[in-house]
This record gives structure tokens, C-alpha cells and sequence, in this order.
């Protein structure tokens, strides 16, 4: 079994880009909405998270909350080979807005004509896929494999990222995001298993929003388990899970050339 640590989770984005090419006077990027999806060297940008970690201690449900600002920067490229170019994105972390840059990690993006994919703390994600059309579906976590774990704390989610069916859900939309307004957004739904009936053991929930030009805008995820075999469906499942947690990313500034 696979386990990755939730700290891999606290900030779940990355981004890809080239440069826009035209064939016949067609803007390329316009066509496949690859501008969704932007990178250069030098690129980055400024998150806001918020987390809830629930976690089941001595029979007590504790719910651990966590404010940080995360910050990406586009740093290097290599190859993958068959001419696809990746791009390396640089982690830092900071409690509070006069706290200095820790370092975190690094990642690495890539994307072509068909797609756009992050690996992040060695999975790999397919994040969008072209050309950007309402209602397309995608498997956005079929190269990560099956039974992946996820570690929250001390508890292990279960085969978290299995059976995730991406698609697009709203395309060019204008929307204001904490203080920032845009006026082309995608929205990618990522996982809902609240949308046929109301769920009794596991609750996923996780949506994705891209800013034309500028990247991933904001997230948000919900993934809880209750333990319980029997659970009370009368109770909202944020108010019964055990274990899991809620995690909110919006993005505060960047600078895309």
C-alpha cells in the first residue's frame, strides 16, 4: 500500500505552459485553452490555505485547523523526451505574511497538445485535458494507480484518489476569488460523490478553478470517512466524519509573463 503524507496536500497545485503558437492564423492556445494553463521560468504564485484535519483521538473527534500561505515559482526545465518539455516548480511556506520563505519541495509540470499534468509529491496528475470543452471527461488520476493512501495525521484514508472522473463543469465564466475578479474561469470538478445521493461512509468532494492566463485560482477538497458501519444519515457528515479533511486553497497574487 501506498502512503503519502498529508503535508505533500497542504498546497495541491502546479501549472504548465509554453508559448503560444499560431498555424494558419490559429491561435493554438486559444483553440485547446492551453492558456488555462500557464508557465514560464520565472512564473509564480502566492496561495492562501486552510485546512481542518479530523482526527479520531480517544474516542474524541479532534479537528486540528491550519492557516499558511504557500508560494510556487517556476524555477528550471528538462526533457521528458518525445519533445515534451517539463518544468520544475519550487515550494515555500510561511505561517504568517513578515515570516520568512521556508523551502518545501519541488515538483515538476509538463503538458502538450493532449493535456496538462502536475507530479506532485510522486503522483501524477493529469489536471486538464484539451481542448477545453463543457461536459468532457477525463481520468485525471489514472496514471497515480489503484489503492493509493492517503496519511492524515496518524490515520490512513483509504484508495483515496481511486474512481475520480474529472470534467469540465463551467467554462468562461467571469468570477471574483477572494479580492480578485477574472473574467474567463474554467471549472474543473475533479470528484463528487454527493451529487446522486447523500453519502454514508466516505464524502469526496474536490473542484478546481483556472483563470485564463493566470492558472489554478482556486481549490477545494473535502475528503472524510466516518468509521462508523452504521452511521446516523440524519447527522451532516462534517459533524460525524472521524477522519479526513477540508482544505481551501484560493490564490492572493502572482506574476505569468
Amino acid at each position: 500500500m501506498n502512503k503519502i503524507a498529508f503535508l505533500f496536500f497542504i498546497s495541491f497545485t502546479l501549472f504548465t505552459s509554453c508559448q503560444k503558437q499560431t498555424f494558419k492564423n490559429i491561435d493554438v492556445e486559444e483553440v485547446l485553452g492551453t492558456d488555462y494553463f500557464p508557465l514560464h521560468i520565472g512564473d509564480w504564485w502566492v496561495y492562501q490555505v486552510d485546512s481542518i484535519i479530523y482526527d479520531l483521538e480517544k474516542n474524541k473527534v479532534l479537528h486540528d485547523t491550519i492557516h499558511t500561505t504557500v508560494k510556487l515559482i517556476i524555477t528550471d526545465t528538462f526533457s521528458l523526451g518525445d519533445d515534451i518539455q517539463a518544468f520544475k516548480v519550487e515550494r515555500f511556506q510561511r505561517a504568517f505574511d513578515s515570516a520568512p520563505w521556508k523551502a518545501l519541495d519541488s515538483w515538476w509540470a509538463a503538458k502538450d497538445e493532449v493535456g496538462a499534468w502536475s507530479n506532485e509529491g510522486n503522483l501524477l496528475f493529469q489536471k486538464l485535458t484539451f481542448p477545453v470543452k463543457i461536459g468532457r471527461r477525463w481520468e485525471g488520476n489514472a496514471h497515480i494507480g489503484e489503492h493509493v493512501s492517503l496519511m492524515v495525521h496518524e490515520d490512513i484514508l483509504e484508495q483515496v484518489f481511486d474512481g475520480w472522473t474529472y470534467r469540465y463543469v463551467a467554462l468562461i465564466q467571469p468570477e471574483k476569488i477572494g479580492e480578485v475578479s477574472y473574467d474567463d474561469v474554467i471549472t474543473v470538478r475533479e470528484v463528487d460523490n454527493t451529487l446522486d445521493a447523500p453519502p454514508t461512509i466516505d464524502y469526496q468532494k474536490a473542484y478546481s478553478k483556472y483563470a485564463k492566463g493566470v492558472g489554478l485560482v482556486y481549490k477545494k477538497w473535502i475528503l472524510l470517512h466516518d468509521i462508523d458501519t452504521s452511521p446516523d444519515p440524519s447527522i451532516p457528515f462534517a459533524d460525524r466524519a472521524e477522519e479526513g479533511f477540508f482544505l481551501e486553497q484560493t490564490l492572493l497574487e502572482y506574476h505569468v509573463q
